[in-house]
């Protein structure tokens, strides 16, 4: 299975969801601050994400981050 593949099924089965809370200032960038409230309305246990550093006000919703690495590891899709 490709990468690509593996996405396209995420996005399959995703649960979308429109954004309709407003959490912000939350993120340390204010560019980022959608994606926390997306996160929160989606109920969301984790964010996918390389910017650990200005999303880790994240954690405070009860979401935990995760890099995409690690994410791809601990689904199969990459080996450890």
């Amino acid at each position: 299975m490709s990468i690509d593949d593996f996405l396209d099924g995420i996005c399959h089965i995703a649960n979308h969801q429109d954004i309709f809370y407003v959490w912000r200032p939350t993120a340390n960038d204010p560019d980022d601050d959608f994606l926390i409230d997306l996160a929160i309305a989606a109920q969301s246990d984790f964010l996918i994400t390389y910017n650990m550093r200005d999303m880790k006000d994240i954690r405070q919703f009860g979401i935990k981050m995760i890099s995409p690495k690690d994410f791809l590891q601990k689904t199969g899709v990459i080996p450890i």
